[in-house]
């Protein structure tokens, strides 16, 4: 094989073992920016293809893995023991690649009795169609791997594979053909060429096919959070209304009062006895607490209060008095104080003991900057990916949806939303900036 080919042969295997990972492991945060990966993925496939300059096989499969090691070292974060799993699986993909593609060279042989038509070792281009077929291979692998984030959906992923299965049958039966293209060395070149671009293409086409699949589970849960918000606002509209009827009984309560007053001077205590009956009853059914003037605010917390008290969660709740919250919709204070609080309440309730959160609500700079700061215990590990933060649920498609709306919906007024733990104490810090 030429010196090129094996240069390039190096850039697939690293190539295909980083798109591989990439579904298991978050990349270290310098590898998140853009133009990082591909320097790196050329950098050890020099330094590999180096050692296969000595020809030795032995020495080529003892330092794959090593190479393999510091490659995932180098570019993705996780314990040690779960990369070297994974290497452990890469590595029988690759050599079990090797031996399955000899196999499937094998059938038309003996299925039909005959030699092949063509001496492979003298056919450079069989390269490309082995890299595919480890690619595809990996591809079937992280399909079927509950860890792996990549996955896509079912039928979707059927309908890819009839691309990759059409290119390495194209490819295989090419050995088939009756046609020798040893002595033709215009031909060989042009048909490596056409069977990179066949591998390049199957790449791209997973791409576009994975984002899609991605683009449909994001649509997916984006209907499903509005749907949510709908029914938020539907409840906190009903919230609402209690809270009217509580003014109301408070700014009533003076009549109430005077009227039990005069029914006591007048002796008449069975009556005066009766309105206060009917007050108990009327104070039971118009019970919550006020935090805030602004109603859906005050909705919000009192809601989340509620599921609080549920699951024996110490919440202390301040609003300043003065928040101003005439620039923010209804609808973005649900999305994300909402969302806020129900990430708060779901790490809190898994504590076995000191189960608190603190929420924050207050005004800077003059009015001009609405800041919520929420603190919560919390027990475990974070999951992180990348910079993002992901939940604990067991749905992968779920991870980090919540905070990505918050995210999402801070922007829209030129607004930040910060996280940081300490001594198992997580804050969220999520600073507005509305129009005043």
């Amino acid at each position: 094989m030429s010196i090129g080919l094996t240069f390039v042969s190096c850039i697939l295997e690293f190539y295909i073992f980083y798109d591989f990972f990439k579904a298991f492991f978050s990349k270290r945060a310098f590898f998140n920016r853009k133009g990082t990966v591909l320097p790196a993925v050329l950098l050890f496939s020099l330094a590999y293809f180096g050692v296969n300059l000595f020809n030795l096989a032995g020495l080529n499969m003892a330092m794959f893995p090593l190479f393999l090691f510091a490659f995932a070292s180098a570019l993705f974060q996780g314990r040690i023991r779960s990369k070297l799993l994974y290497i452990l699986f890469a590595c029988c993909i690759f050599f079990g690649c090797e031996f399955l593609f000899l196999v499937i060279l094998e059938i038309p042989n003996f299925i039909l009795g005959e030699n092949g038509t063509v001496d492979l070792s003298q056919m450079p281009w069989h390269l490309f169609t082995l890299k595919l077929l480890t690619y595809f291979i990996c591809n079937i692998f992280k399909q079927f791997s509950h860890k792996s984030e990549t996955r896509m959906d079912g039928k979707i992923f059927i309908c890819y594979l009839t691309i990759p299965l059409a290119s390495l049958g194209i490819m295989i039966l090419t050995y088939y053909s009756g046609i020798d293209f040893r002595d033709k060395p215009q031909m060989q070149t042009l048909l490596c060429i056409l069977f990179a671009l066949m591998q390049v293409g199957n790449m791209i086409i997973f791409y576009a096919f994975q984002r899609y699949s991605r683009e449909l589970q994001q649509n997916m849960q984006h209907h499903i959070l509005i749907t949510e918000q709908n029914l938020k606002q539907s409840h906190y509209a009903k919230l609402e209304t209690m809270h009217a009827q509580n003014r109301e009984f408070i700014h009533n309560i003076n009549n109430h009062l005077r009227t039990i007053g005069n029914l006591i001077d007048d002796g008449r205590s069975e009556d005066a006895l009766k309105i206060i009956k009917d007050l108990d009853i009327e104070l039971g059914e118009n019970s919550g607490l006020i935090y805030s003037s602004h109603s859906v605010l005050n909705a919000i917390l009192t809601d989340k209060n509620e599921v609080a008290e549920k699951e024996k969660i110490e919440m202390d709740i301040y609003v300043e008095p003065v928040i101003n919250l005439n620039g923010i919709s209804n609808a973005d204070l649900i999305t994300m104080l909402g969302n806020l609080l129900d990430n708060a309440l779901e790490a809190a309730a898994k504590c076995s003991e000191n189960r608190t959160i603190k929420v924050r609500i207050y005004m800077e700079n003059e009015g001009n900057i609405f800041v919520t700061k929420i603190t919560n215990t919390y027990t475990g590990p974070l999951r992180l990916h990348g910079e993002r933060l992901l939940t604990t649920k067991k749905d992968v498609s779920l991870h980090g949806i919540g905070l990505s709306s918050v995210q999402t919906t801070a922007d829209k007024y030129d607004g930040t939303l910060d996280y940081f733990t300490k001594d198992n104490v997580f804050t969220a810090l999520l600073i507005l900036y509305p129009d005043t």
